[in-house]
Parts: C-alpha cells; sequence; structure tokens
C-alpha cells in the first residue's frame, strides 16, 4: 500500500511538473512572439527598440555588444527567445496612444523615448504596465496632470521629461512617490511659485529644468533645498540678482542656465561663490563688461555663454586668467577684431562662437596661434570663404565653422 501511494505520489510531481513546464514554454513563446511583433512594428515606423545586451546602465548603446544566450536556441528560435526588449525610441511624431498599447507587454522596458505630440493621457495610462521604466520622454506630449497620476507607481523612475505638456504644478504632487527621480524637466510647462514647494519630495534631484515657467526669486528657497542639485537651468524665468544669492548652499552645482533672466553685473559675486561651476550661461542678461571681467575670478568655469549682451572688447581682456575655459559664446556681441587679441590668449580655448559680430578676416587671423582651437563658429560675420580657407591654412588643421 505504502510502495502505491509512493508510485501515484511521484507520477502526479512528474505530471505537475510537466505541466508547468509546458506552460512555461509556452509563455515563453508566446512573450518571445510578442516581442519580436512589437520591435517590427516599431522599426517600420523608423522607431529604435534596444535588447538588454546592447544598453548598458545609463540606457545608451554598446557598440559591438557580444550576442547572448546559447548560439544553437538563438540561431534556430531567434534573437527574442534569449533577450529581452529594454528601450524604445520612436521618431518625432511617430508616437501615439495605440502604439503604446501596443508595447504594454513589454514588462522589463526600462528606457522609453520620443513620445511627442500624439499622445495623450490615454496612451500613457498604459505606460504604469512598465515597473521596471527608469526614463520617459514624454516630451510635447498632450498630457495632463491626470495622465501623469498613472506614473504614481513607477518606483525606479529616474528621468522624467515633461518638456511642453500641459502638465501643472499638481503633477508634482502626482510624482511624490516617485523619489529615485534624479532629471526632471519641466520647461514651459504651467509652474508658479506655488507648487515648488513639492520639489522637496524629490530629495535626490540631480538636474532640474525650470525654464519659461512662471517661477521667481520666491521659489529659489525650495530649488536650494535640494542638496544634491548639479544642473539647474531657470532660463526665461523671473529670477533676480536677490534670487542668485541664495545658491551658494548648492555645493554641487556644476551647469546654471540663467538666460533671458533678470540678473546683471550684481549677480556675480554670488555666482563666484559656487565654487565647483563648470557651465554658465548668462546670454541675454543684462551682465556687462564688468560683470564678465570680475568673473574672470572663477577658477573652475569652463563654458561660458555670453550671447546678446552688452560685453565690447574692453570685457574681454582678463578671459586669459581662466584657466580651465574652454568654449566662449560670445553670438550678436559688440566685439570687434580688436577683442579678437583678448581671446588669443585664452590658453585652452576649443570652441569659439562669435556669430552675429563684427568680426573680420583679420580678426580671425589672429585667432591662428591657438594651439587647441578645433570651432570657431563665423555666420554672419564679416569672415569670407577666402578668410576661412586663409585660416585653416595657418592653423593648419581642419576648423569647424559652424552654421
Amino acid at each position: 500500500m505504502y510502495s502505491f501511494v509512493r508510485r501515484r505520489s511521484v507520477l502526479l510531481f512528474v505530471i505537475t511538473l510537466a505541466v508547468v513546464l509546458l506552460v512555461s514554454l509556452v509563455c515563453w513563446r508566446q512573450s518571445a512572439n510578442n516581442q519580436a511583433r512589437i520591435r517590427y512594428a516599431i522599426e517600420q515606423t523608423g522607431g529604435l527598440a534596444y535588447y538588454d545586451y546592447e544598453i548598458d546602465e545609463a540606457g545608451e548603446r554598446i557598440v559591438d555588444a557580444p550576442l547572448p544566450g546559447p548560439s544553437l536556441v538563438r540561431e534556430a528560435l531567434g534573437i527574442d527567445y534569449v533577450a529581452n526588449l529594454v528601450r524604445i525610441h520612436f521618431l518625432y511624431g511617430q508616437a501615439n496612444d495605440r502604439a503604446l498599447e501596443l508595447i504594454g507587454g513589454l514588462r522589463r522596458l526600462r528606457f522609453l523615448d520620443g513620445l511627442g505630440p500624439n499622445v495623450t493621457d490615454k496612451g500613457v495610462a498604459n505606460i504604469k504596465e512598465f515597473p521596471r521604466l527608469e526614463r520617459l520622454g514624454l516630451r510635447e506630449a498632450k498630457v495632463t496632470d491626470q495622465g501623469i497620476s498613472h506614473l504614481a507607481s513607477l518606483e525606479h523612475l529616474r528621468e522624467l521629461d515633461l518638456t511642453e505638456t500641459k502638465v501643472t504644478g499638481a503633477c508634482l504632487q502626482q510624482l511624490r512617490k516617485s523619489r529615485n527621480l534624479r532629471v526632471l524637466q519641466l520647461t514651459f510647462c504651467s509652474i508658479s511659485d506655488s507648487s515648488t514647494q513639492f520639489l522637496q519630495a524629490f530629495a535626490g534631484l540631480e538636474e532640474l529644468h525650470l525654464q519659461g515657467t512662471s517661477i521667481s526669486d520666491d521659489s529659489m528657497d525650495h530649488v536650494v533645498s535640494l542638496k544634491n542639485l548639479q544642473k539647474l537651468n531657470i532660463a526665461e524665468t523671473e529670477i533676480t540678482n536677490d534670487g542668485i544669492r541664495r545658491f551658494r548652499n548648492l555645493e554641487e552645482l556644476v551647469g546654471l542656465n540663467l538666460q533671458a533672466t533678470e540678473i546683471d553685473d550684481g549677480a556675480i559675486p554670488s555666482i563666484l561663490g559656487i565654487d565647483g561651476l563648470i557651465y554658465l550661461d548668462l546670454s541675454k542678461t543684462q551682465v556687462s563688461n564688468e560683470g564678465l571681467v570680475s568673473l574672470c575670478d572663477h577658477p573652475s568655469l569652463a563654458i561660458l555663454s555670453m550671447n546678446d549682451t552688452a560685453v565690447t572688447d574692453p570685457g574681454l581682456s582678463r578671459l586669459f586668467e581662466m584657466p580651465e575655459l574652454i568654449e566662449l559664446e560670445l553670438r550678436g556681441t559688440e566685439i570687434t577684431d580688436e577683442g579678437m587679441d583678448e581671446i588669443a590668449r585664452i590658453p585652452g580655448l576649443y570652441r569659439l562662437d562669435i556669430r552675429n559680430t563684427a568680426v573680420s578676416n583679420a580678426g580671425l587671423m589672429k585667432l591662428s596661434d591657438v594651439e587647441g582651437l578645433a570651432a570657431v563658429w563665423v555666420n554672419g560675420t564679416q569672415v569670407t570663404e577666402s578668410g576661412k580657407k586663409a585660416f585653416s591654412k595657418a592653423i593648419g588643421r581642419r576648423v569647424d565653422f559652424g552654421y
């Protein structure tokens, strides 16, 4: 009797195991076939689909990545049986609500980019089906705060681009559980001072874009509470010198975009207090020669944009004292050939933008001894084609003259 019971138990176990294996194989086959169909559909629209073995941890493509899995299985059944799609990038305007419904079965998707103007709240509702999603690009999508509520469960979300969408400050409350957010883009969204208080929920934020929003100095206390912030874009806002004075507490800040804000030379002492700053954009501000001369005391600035400001030749006199400066933009300023003497003294200059200035062939030739110079953008100047050729010959290498 005992032997019979034992044999029956073994038989039941074997049958159960066989059923489990069969079901697993069927599911595996269905999943692989579904993934293959999705990849084909995306590529037919001109989009890009990447497998896990092709992508690094940051979502960037690995060139010449080795193929995964046993070659026998891969060649007999196809790549979709041994690899998972983890990144999808739609071309602008190709993604729509139906496309998001189509890819809803990709549970291992980590990076989803290029969702544009044909995506609405209805389509965004499908995004909650991607529990491992780390990066989401919704730039220009017709998504509202209601649509953002579908993202609340995405605990692994690290990068979110909502540029030029229809969201308001209420979306920050919807996202408060996304505590792993590192990059948040709200450029040209309806964000006001009253809603920036909710930014404090994202203590780990490293990059924040608020360009073209309705914020003012009143929001800066909430912004500077983000101690890990490395890049901040508050261009085209109502920020003044008073708001910039609070930035000394941002010890990790390396990039700051203040283009078209209300600041002037009075903001420079506060900027000098941001010791680790590498990139600074002061274009279309009231910063003048006096401010630029003072700014030359900054020890680490490498990229400086002063486009469309009141800077003239005398303001360039101390640029050579900036030991790290490699890129300089002076587009649309009143500089002339005389100022090129000062620019030629910048030891590490790599790229220079002097478009729409009065610089001529003679001024360009003054830069021929700058050893590392690889790009001088000169459209809209008095530099001619013959001047470009003469400069390239004098410098002894090919130079990028811009567009």
